[in-house]
């Protein structure tokens, strides 16, 4: 999940597919603009998305993720489908979340910095977090020296994914 989408661009999706993970990335009803969004209206869209999977292509269980602001996104996502609360605008207040949940920061990263994985991390309310740092990783793991990183994240997906119970 990115906010305006394009995940034909983020490695990490390719990344996860090779691993052997089922990937499906969808983009909102907002692609390739930000001008205009609206955050509740991309939640619905993810919303869509996660009913679609389970509805049509069989899927029991579906693990969100998101890339820079939907990670975010994501984690709204789960609290409003658990318990929805908001008929407004959002602010304030961490989300109530009640599945656990993995966060990866790239300490190189110049778009979502350190300091915004971490409050989204000390944001989740739920007892079974983790967050995980890759020194050197940057945004998008562009360059042919970020595929250290990259594999570096797969790693830690899969791992969390297999811990969890959340792969095939």
């Amino acid at each position: 999940m990115h906010p305006i989408g394009g995940g034909a661009y983020l490695p990490m999706i390719n990344a996860l597919a090779r691993a052997g993970h089922h990937v499906i990335y969808f983009n909102s009803r907002f692609r390739g603009t930000d001008s205009a969004l609206l955050m509740e209206k991309v939640v619905e869209d993810l919303g869509e998305c996660v009913k679609d999977a389970k509805n049509r292509l069989g899927y029991e269980k579906v693990v969100l993720a998101g890339w820079s602001g939907g990670g975010s996104l994501s984690v709204f996502y789960q609290q409003q489908a658990k318990n929805l609360t908001v008929t407004a605008s959002p602010s304030g207040d961490g989300p109530e979340i009640d599945v656990p949940v993995l966060v990866i920061g790239n300490l190189a990263d110049n778009a979502c910095t350190p300091s915004h994985t971490m409050r989204l991390f000390e944001a989740i309310g739920h007892p079974d977090k983790e967050m995980h740092e890759i020194p050197g990783a940057n945004h998008y793991y562009s360059r042919p020296d970020q595929r250290g990183a990259l594999r570096q994240a797969v790693g830690i997906c899969t791992d969390w994914l297999h811990r969890h119970g959340f792969s095939l």
